[in-house]
């Protein structure tokens, strides 16, 4: 919004706690008014990847934006203000997961390497959460659809392997949810 940085301000001379859930492209108007932000704010930005080229595929962005300069930017913003949370949001994707006719790129075997990169840039947690994908406008959100049973189990369990190695590597710098 091109008044966001008077909306954080009018919002916090309130004293009202704030939550920013960003895609991370435009960073640099979350760093103008940061300092703004108290203990329990919190910032959490949209990355699912833990490398370049999934991190285009996933997202798709229409700027020059990267995900090395989204990490950037984002280590900027905690050391300008280190009480503010700062979120690394990877949403889980499988083969097979199909949104709107495009097949979105698996990423399971990036959940590792994204705690690192949370870790060596400054994040204090990393937000886990699989992909729901809603069929038609009268279905619910579904994790799995037409998917056999067999198939099902090797996605749960490959889900769960990747989960402790990242919990793993977090160790106490890094919370897991």
């Amino acid at each position: 919004h091109k008044d966001f940085g008077e909306i954080v301000r009018i919002i916090k001379s309130k004293r009202i706690q704030i939550g920013i859930v960003t895609n991370g492209s435009r960073l640099e108007k979350i760093e103008a008014v940061v300092e703004e932000l108290k203990e329990k704010d919190w910032i959490r930005i949209s990355i699912d990847a833990a490398g370049e080229g999934v991190f285009k595929d996933l997202h798709l962005p229409k700027t020059k934006v990267t995900l090395g300069r989204i990490l950037e930017k984002a280590k900027m913003v905690k050391k300008k203000n280190p009480v503010v949370s700062l979120g690394y949001s990877f949403v889980v994707v499988w083969e097979g997961v199909e949104i709107n006719g495009k097949r979105l790129h698996p990423n399971m075997d990036e959940m590792a390497r994204s705690v690192e990169l949370a870790r060596e840039f400054s994040f204090d947690y990393i937000s886990f959460k699989p992909c729901l994908v809603r069929f038609n406008e009268s279905q619910r959100e579904t994790l799995l659809k037409d998917v056999e049973k067999t198939k099902e189990g090797r996605i749960v369990e490959d889900i769960k392997m990747h989960l402790r190695e990242a919990k793993c590597l977090a160790g106490d710098e890094v919370k897991i949810l």
